[in-house]
């Protein structure tokens, strides 16, 4: 069994399109979670806020991409059309829809892009149609993405925001009735009710501007059914926090009273947060630390780079590495001042985890831009370490070596603090704020307030 390398691992972990990185926060995340909660109400706590968080990762992780693949495949069989394509927009980044097109039905490549993620039996299945107007495919094809993925998120926000919040109740009450304890089930009566309580409690409001910001410009210049369509193609954060909101509206709109209600809202909300923003914040906080504590002579910070791309860098020749430095002038915009068309490609591969190049993939020119940044940082980085060494390939292998290893430590370190905050602070701030409201320290999902209270669920 070969056992993965740390570019492999960090790769892994980093990539947008696998579920690994959330679930090493996830996971840990639900343990610590259940557990405050068995600390505060015993096993019928505990075992609730279990059954949510498992039953709600697996949806809030596979729901959206399985309800979109089900439903690219009913429209590709309903109205003949290819929907193994990202949703693209020429204007954004390369022409994914255009150019999968033309290669299906008119055998055309001038690009020679990698067409290697369309089967050669579906390709066939396509041809054999012989259409005539392209453009009427791609606005049928840009169509259907829009209605899968508007149908998609709205399943997953049904699923998350009020099945499973319906059902793990039923099953406390359940459970509570079976060990003959009344069923406390108070509701409040309205949204309004519940806002203007929490309101004048001090709720918590997490706003993240700039990627709403984002998802906002997006509806604004092409409208919300392709906003959604798009993101959620293309936009992992997005994915997850289309579903977080309608998530948490549902939670709270079926909550049994108001401070079930309070803590399904603070909890879930602070939660975004910690899930989508902690980590990255952290990694960038901690490489700004570490340039002013150890940035000596001079080197500068820790470039932020895909350990993909450093390690293939720090592969090239030793002559091509020459060049290359040689053309470093503090000025570069674009690595075509020091690379190569053809290294070029594979560092943008390389840097979209496989994506650039694919013909019927999409890749935004702000992601190329970002990455392109990051490899002249990298190279500036080096030409600064390398102090004048001889056997130049030999230091920048050291060099990069000590960038993947620092970096890794920098996202071990956010996802420590993002497990952190999911598991023990937001929990244990949620709970103090519910008792300080409330009065009681009871679980409020088992507590009808303003009568007998369930004063110890510990044992029940």
């Amino acid at each position: 069994m070969q056992i993965p390398n740390l570019t492999s691992v960090v790769t892994h972990i980093q990539n947008p399109n696998k579920q690994l990185g959330v679930l090493l926060e996830e996971i840990p995340s639900d343990i610590g979670r259940s557990v405050q909660g068995y600390k505060r109400g015993g096993i019928i706590e505990g075992a609730e806020k279990l059954r949510k968080e498992i039953m709600a990762a697996a949806v809030w992780l596979y729901g959206i991409p399985v309800f979109k693949a089900g439903g690219d495949k009913l429209f590709e069989q309903l109205f003949k059309v290819p929907m193994n394509i990202d949703f693209s927009n020429a204007k954004d980044g390369n022409d994914a829809i255009g150019d999968t097109l033309r290669y299906i039905f008119k055998n055309e490549n001038p690009k020679m892009l990698d067409v290697s993620g369309l089967k050669p039996e579906y390709i066939e299945e396509f041809r054999k149609l012989k259409p005539q107007n392209l453009e009427e495919i791609a606005k049928k094809i840009s169509t259907g993405k829009k209605i899968t993925s508007v149908v998609a998120v709205a399943l997953n926000c049904i699923l998350m925001g009020i099945v499973i919040p319906k059902f793990n109740q039923y099953l406390t009450r359940k459970k509570v009735n079976q060990q003959k304890q009344k069923n406390y089930s108070p509701k409040f009566d309205t949204m309004k009710e519940f806002t203007s309580k929490a309101k004048s409690n001090n709720g918590s409001d997490i706003r993240f501007t700039g990627f709403f910001n984002t998802i906002a410009n997006d509806i604004k210049k092409y409208g919300f059914a392709y906003a959604v369509g798009y993101n959620t193609e293309n936009n992992n954060t997005f994915r997850l926090i289309s579903t977080d909101i309608p998530m948490i509206a549902g939670r709270t709109a079926v909550s049994r009273n108001p401070y079930d209600a309070f803590e399904n809202f603070f909890m879930d909300s602070a939660g975004m947060y910690f899930y989508n923003f902690c980590s990255p914040h952290v990694q960038k906080g901690l490489r700004k630390l570490s340039g002013k504590l150890f940035n000596k002579n001079n080197v500068g910070i820790i470039p932020d780079i895909k350990p993909a791309v450093s390690d293939y860098i720090a592969a090239l020749d030793e002559s091509k590495l020459k060049d290359a430095l040689g053309k470093l002038n503090g000025e570069n915009k674009n690595i075509s001042e020091l690379f190569s068309e053809d290294i070029i490609k594979i560092l943008h591969n390389k840097g979209t985890y496989g994506k650039a190049g694919k013909i019927n993939k999409f890749v935004k020119n702000s992601d190329i831009e970002e990455l392109d940044k990051s490899v002249i940082n990298y190279m500036n980085y080096i030409k600064a370490n390398l102090k004048g060494a001889d056997a130049i390939s030999s230091a920048i292998k050291d060099i990069t070596k000590k960038v993947n290893r620092t970096n890794a430590v920098f996202l071990a370190a956010g996802i420590i603090a993002s497990i952190t905050g999911l598991a023990y602070i937001i929990p244990k701030v949620t709970f103090f704020i519910t008792k300080k409201l409330s009065g009681s320290s009871s679980f409020p999902g088992v507590t009808e307030y303003g009568k007998n209270e369930t004063k110890n669920t510990k044992n029940a």
